[in-house]
């Protein structure tokens, strides 16, 4: 079952207790707690069609560079078709302009 959470949670990714940040997502979200791996780092960002997930890992890319230095970051994708609409969207002069406005810095593609 996936639910949504719409709450903003603080997270101090460098405190190194993932365990106490996820529960506190999950009580702040209303989720049943569940057991979290201790050293895992991974960012699942589930949403419908069309609701903004390109934009909203792309702006988490940056919000992670601009609060903790974090600058390399892995996207999988499950099609092709849906990978290379990420490539364009990334690569787009709107997306470039967008978040050189807000952070001074554009996504660096290798």
């Amino acid at each position: 079952m996936i639910v949504p959470i719409y709450a903003k949670v603080s997270i101090n990714i460098h405190s190194g207790n993932y365990a106490d940040n996820i529960v506190r997502v999950q009580e702040a979200g209303g989720i049943e707690e569940r057991a979290a791996s201790r050293s895992s780092t991974i960012i699942d960002i589930m949403m419908e069609t069309g609701t903004g997930k390109t934009y909203t890992y792309a702006k988490t890319m940056f919000e992670l560079n601009r609060e903790y230095g974090i600058f390399k970051f892995v996207v999988i994708v499950p099609t092709l078709s849906i990978k290379a609409g990420t490539i364009d969207f990334l690569n787009s002069e709107s997306a470039r302009v967008h978040f050189k406005e807000q952070y001074s810095k554009v996504l660096c593609r290798k």
